[in-house]
């Protein structure tokens, strides 16, 4: 056997520790009181299972509306819609409906949905009633993003990133009160 010697003791100690990569997931017949995120006990809201998550972690949602402001909170997560027409983030024109802004690196994935009804206007924030990014560089994919509103960046505000990557994102029918649809 590798490792063990003559008397079977263990002549290399070699001890390996990955970071155990976790899925989540989150359907709106879930529940975010006593839902475990598990495939049996879905989370009701895809924020919970950000939340729950950790880096390098997945969180899937099952299509459906999900009517709430989200936010990566600097986790390097993957968050995968089931299918961007019919899995979608609603922002209650109540914020930003997606917001990056903590650093998050390239492992970082939004994809799969479609983003709506986000306003900012006024206040402390201005930017991007869709998705904001600031200082982080996520890969966003298989989007649609519309009819959103702010006053700068109505569908998305992408400021301070070298790296944020765009695929196949579809961005329409956004508003803004100064600069960039």
């Amino acid at each position: 056997a590798i490792g063990a010697g003559q008397d079977s003791t263990n002549i290399a100690g070699v001890s390996v520790t990955c970071p155990a990569i976790i899925n989540w997931y989150v359907a709106t017949t879930g529940s975010d009181t006593t839902g475990d995120g598990s495939t049996v006990n879905k989370y009701a809201s895809i924020q919970q299972g950000i939340n729950a998550g950790g880096e390098q972690d997945t969180v899937f949602v099952a299509s459906g509306t999900y009517t709430e402001n989200i936010n990566y909170n600097g986790k390097s997560i993957v968050v995968l819609g089931e299918n961007r027409a019919t899995t979608i983030i609603d922002g209650n024109q109540s914020g930003t409906v997606v917001t990056i802004a903590d650093g998050e690196d390239s492992t970082t994935v939004l994809s799969g949905f479609t983003i709506q009804n986000g306003f900012v206007h006024g206040g402390s924030s201005f930017y991007g009633g869709g998705i904001s990014i600031y200082a982080s560089d996520p890969q966003l994919s298989d989007l649609i993003i519309k009819e959103n509103v702010a006053d700068l960046g109505g569908g998305i505000s992408i400021i301070n990133s070298d790296g944020s990557f765009l695929n196949n994102v579809i961005i329409q029918d956004n508003e803004v009160y100064s600069n960039g649809g």
